[in-house]
């Protein structure tokens, strides 16, 4: 039967600042000849997607960890966080570099790239990073105009300063910290609107495709897949992602540098 793979981007597909591995593509390329429909699901905002991926012919694309989700050109998923909620979340994050990711632009606090440096090695750090080098127009965050903002994400100094921002902010975000390595050591990670994440929009295109659950995969190696994990029939977590994810995932493949998705979709007999 005809499967619907769901694919995060970043420390699954590829890593940030390197284009997808050949084996990769031609897997995903094999799928699709299979008969098999392709879905990006990522924590990226739309304009924070790599231009190899929005041309590659994905079937549908899930933004903004489920706030954002296209069936090729038909937006079938648009749930912004409320005007009011980005404001006190604003409020709340002082003292932590904040993001805030638009679909058309990402706002954010200054700051000095070389601040990311350190041991925290993850892919969501990865893609601060990314955004943070100039490969993105990210404006400075007194310039946010109030446009629909779909996820917030931070770095903070440690684990401590995330205590007051994540007890005011419990009726709607959760925070998912990656890797955190000690109260000294920078953290990261995003602020989850509680209303919107990645298992609803699995959920929203089966919907719109009058497809069964039962057909549905998904990949990714962070804890802002949980719920895609969660909710697809069969959930992976990747090689060298989250030790949690992979506690909760019905399988592990290979890590992104060993072409990890290539090689599930070949063990699946899909690719």
């Amino acid at each position: 039967m005809p499967k619907l793979i769901f694919l995060d981007i970043d420390g699954t597909l590829l890593l940030p600042g390197r284009p997808m591995s050949q084996r990769v593509a031609q897997a995903l390329r094999r799928a699709k000849q299979n008969g098999h429909k392709l879905f990006l699901c990522t924590g990226r905002s739309r304009v924070m997607l790599p231009a190899e991926l929005t041309a590659f012919g994905f079937d549908g694309i899930v933004c903004s960890a489920g706030g954002y989700v296209t069936l090729g050109e038909q937006v079938i998923l648009n749930q912004p966080i409320p005007a009011p909620i980005v404001r006190t979340a604003l409020d709340a994050m002082t003292g932590l570099y904040r993001n805030l990711e638009c679909q058309e632009i990402t706002y954010g606090d200054p700051l000095d790239p070389a601040a990311l440096e350190g041991p925290a090695a993850n892919s969501e750090l990865a893609r601060m990073r990314e955004v943070l080098s100039g490969l993105y127009d990210i404006r400075p965050i007194d310039e946010y105009d109030g446009r629909p903002v779909y996820k917030l994400s931070f770095m903070g100094p440690n684990a401590a300063a995330l205590e007051g921002p994540r007890k005011v902010l419990a009726p709607w975000f959760r925070f998912v910290v990656q890797d955190v390595f000690g109260d000294t050591t920078t953290v990261n990670g995003d602020v989850m609107y509680t209303a919107v994440n990645k298992g609803q929009a699995v959920r929203a295109v089966c919907q719109a495709l009058g497809a069964p659950l039962s057909d549905t995969i998904g990949v990714g190696d962070s804890m802002n897949d949980l719920e895609l994990i969660q909710t697809a029939a069969l959930g992976v977590a990747m090689g060298g992602g989250s030790p949690e994810l992979a506690r909760q995932a019905d399988r592990t493949c290979p890590s992104v540098e060993e072409d990890g998705v290539a090689q599930l979709l070949e063990e699946l007999g899909l690719a």
